[in-house]
């Protein structure tokens, strides 16, 4: 992983990871700003994002993977679109004789029937 392209954009990391964890997330992996020089923010995922924390709306442009459960396909869909950027979101919740990511921004892919 290479650095952010400034303080600005690490710092913004760094606060969408703070309210999402202040918001009951879980970091299972980074989730804090790397020491040393550098804007530097190391891998980081997160469990139990809750859909109020800000990172859910907003583009994170860093190393950040939020992970956010859902119970059906159709809850699925309405998560992943309930942002007015169209950001990317992904369902790996099949199993499938493949790897690779299916988008959700349209009803018209196969996950989302």
């Amino acid at each position: 992983m290479g650095p952010l392209i400034d303080a600005v954009q690490r710092d913004k990391v760094r606060d969408l990871v703070n309210d999402a964890v202040e918001q009951g997330a879980r970091a299972l992996t980074g989730g804090s700003v790397a020491s040393g020089n550098g804007y530097f923010y190391p891998p980081t995922v997160l469990a139990d994002v809750p859909r109020s924390a800000r990172l859910q709306k907003e583009e994170i442009f860093g190393p950040v993977a939020p992970l956010t459960a859902f119970e059906t396909e159709d809850e699925a869909v309405r998560m992943a679109n309930d942002t007015e950027y169209g950001l990317v979101s992904a369902d790996w919740a099949r199993l499938r004789s493949w790897l690779g990511q299916e988008g959700m921004n349209s009803r018209a892919t196969p996950s989302a029937r």
